[in-house]
C-alpha cells in the first residue's frame, strides 16, 4: 500500500473519532473540530506529536480505527490540558511520563472508557504509560491521578532506582534550538520488573517564547470556545476535564509567591547571589540524580497541616503537593524536613523522606498551642533556625500566641479568605498568602 492511501486511511480513522465525540456533544470533539491534523510521512521516524497549532500523525501508523483513535485523542488532551504551560522547570522526560499517565490512565481508561476506540487498546496498557505498566516501579501511584501529582513520584522511583529514563527527549533539531522540528524525540522508560516502554516525547521542550509556546498560549482562547460550544449543548464532559486540570495543581501565582518567598528568607547558610551547583542528591526531597543548581539552601524546613475538619482534602493535597513541587524544580535545596500534622495534640515526623503521596487523618477541632510548643522547644535544643510553613483554614488560636520567638522564616498558607486581614495584622507572623 502506498503513502497516499497510507494517510487517507488515516484521515479516515481520526474522521471517526472526531464524529463519535460531536455526536455525543463532547468538549474534545469542538476542541479537535479547531485543529488540522497533518499527516507525516512514513519514512519519518515520529508517530505522533502536537506543535499546539496542528496535529501530526504519521502515515505509518496501524489502520485501525481505534488505535488511530485513542492516539489522536491522546495528542488533542496534551493542548486541552495545557501541558506545555504547565510544564514549567521540571525535567522533561519526566514531566512527559507523567502527562502521558494522566491522558492515558486518568482521563482516557477512567472518562472514556465507553467509548469502542479506548475499550479496544485496555488489552495494550502494558505497552503505554499507564497504571498497569508503572505500579510496580512507582510507590504511591494511583488511579485519577494529574500529572502534578504523579510528576514527584516519578522523581522518586528515579531515584531509588525503581525506574530507569533513558533518551534526550529532544530531536538533535530541538538540541540546536530549532524549534520549527520536533520530530523524532523518544524517551524510554525502563521498570523494576524489566519492562520497557518507548514514548514519542510529544509534549516538546522549548525555551521560553519559542514558537511552541506562543502556540499554546493562543490555544487556551480555542479551549475557552469548545468548553462553552459543550456546555452549551449540555455535556458535562468539559466539567471532568477541568477537575483534574485543578486536582492537585496550586496556582502559578500561588507558586510563585511561596517560591519568593523561599529564596529570600535568610536560612543563615547557603546564602549567596545567583545559583549554587550541589554534587549531593538531596536525599530528604529527592531530586534528580548527580549535580543541580539550586538559588537557596535551608538547613531546615518544617511543613505544618492543619488536619481539622474545616479543612478539605483538596485544600490540602493541593497545597502539599504545590510546595513538594517547587523543592522539585530543584529551585531550592532543603537538608533536612519535619513533617507535623495537627488538630488540637500533634503528631511530629522528625525525618521525612517523601510527603509526595501525604494522606491526612479526619478529626476536629484546630489549636496551635503544641506546634508553636514543639517548634520553640525544638528550636532551643537545636539551637537552629527554622523555616515554617503553615497550611491551616485559620480558625485557630494563632493570634494568641508569641510568634516572634520562633526564629527563621515563617509562611501562612490560609484556605480561608475571610482569616486573611486579621491574620496578617498579627505581630511577627511573618507572610501570609491566600490559597
Amino acid at each position: 500500500m502506498n503513502t497516499s492511501t497510507d494517510s487517507i486511511i488515516v484521515r479516515k480513522n481520526s474522521t471517526a473519532l472526531l464524529t463519535d465525540l460531536l455526536l455525543s456533544n463532547d468538549v474534545l470533539g469542538f476542541f479537535a473540530a479547531k485543529f488540522p491534523l497533518e499527516i507525516i510521512p512514513a519514512n519519518d521516524p515520529a508517530v505522533a506529536y502536537t506543535d499546539f497549532k496542528s496535529v501530526f500523525m504519521s502515515a505509518k501508523l496501524e489502520k485501525t480505527p481505534h488505535k488511530v483513535g485513542f492516539i489522536y485523542a491522546h495528542e488533542l488532551l496534551h493542548i486541552f490540558m495545557q501541558h506545555k504551560s504547565r510544564e514549567g522547570a521540571r525535567d522533561h522526560r519526566l514531566w512527559n511520563i507523567a502527562t502521558d499517565y494522566e491522558i492515558n490512565e486518568t482521563i482516557l481508561f477512567q472518562h472514556y472508557k465507553e467509548k469502542e476506540w479506548v475499550r479496544a487498546m485496555k488489552d495494550h496498557k502494558m505497552e503505554m504509560i499507564s497504571y498497569d505498566s508503572l505500579k510496580e516501579s512507582v510507590d504511591g501511584l494511583e488511579k485519577g491521578m494529574a500529572a502534578e501529582q504523579v510528576y514527584p513520584l516519578l522523581v522518586t522511583a528515579q531515584e531509588e532506582n525503581q525506574l530507569s529514563v533513558s533518551g534526550s527527549g529532544q530531536s538533535e533539531a530541538d538540541s540546536n534550538n530549532d524549534s520549527s522540528n520536533g520530530r523524532g524525540q523518544k524517551v524510554t522508560v525502563r521498570t523494576a520488573s524489566g519492562n520497557e516502554i518507548t514514548i514519542e516525547a510529544d509534549v516538546k521542550k522549548g525555551g521560553k517564547g519559542d514558537e511552541e509556546e506562543k502556540a499554546a498560549k493562543a490555544a487556551e482562547s480555542l479551549i475557552h470556545q469548545a468548553t462553552s460550544q459543550s456546555k452549551m449543548a449540555g455535556s458535562e464532559s468539559s466539567e471532568i476535564l477541568d477537575r483534574i486540570l485543578k486536582k492537585a495543581q496550586i496556582s502559578d501565582r500561588i507558586l510563585e509567591k511561596v517560591r519568593k518567598v523561599l529564596t529570600s528568607i535568610d536560612s543563615g547558610i547557603g546564602k549567596h547571589r545567583g545559583y549554587r551547583t550541589y554534587s549531593r542528591v538531596n536525599k530528604i526531597i529527592p531530586s534528580m540524580p548527580g549535580t543541580f543548581k539550586a538559588k537557596k539552601c535551608l538547613n531546615e524546613l518544617i511543613l505544618t497541616i492543619d488536619e481539622s475538619g474545616s479543612m478539605s482534602d483538596e485544600d490540602i493535597a493541593k497545597i502539599v503537593y504545590g510546595v513538594y513541587d517547587i523543592v522539585n524544580r530543584r529551585l531550592i535545596h532543603i537538608k533536612h524536613v519535619v513533617l507535623i500534622r495537627h488538630d488540637v495534640g500533634i503528631i511530629v515526623d522528625e525525618d521525612v523522606k517523601n510527603f509526595s503521596s501525604y494522606t491526612r487523618k479526619k478529626s476536629g477541632g484546630t489549636s496551635h498551642e503544641y506546634v508553636y510548643a514543639w517548634i520553640k522547644d525544638h528550636q532551643a535544643a537545636t539551637k537552629a533556625d527554622s523555616t515554617c510553613i503553615f497550611i491551616t483554614d485559620g480558625f485557630s488560636d494563632i493570634q494568641d500566641l508569641d510568634w516572634g520567638k520562633i526564629r527563621g522564616g515563617k509562611i501562612w498558607i490560609l484556605t480561608e479568605k475571610t482569616m486573611l486581614e486579621g491574620l496578617s495584622n498579627v505581630d511577627n507572623i511573618g507572610s501570609v498568602i491566600e490559597a
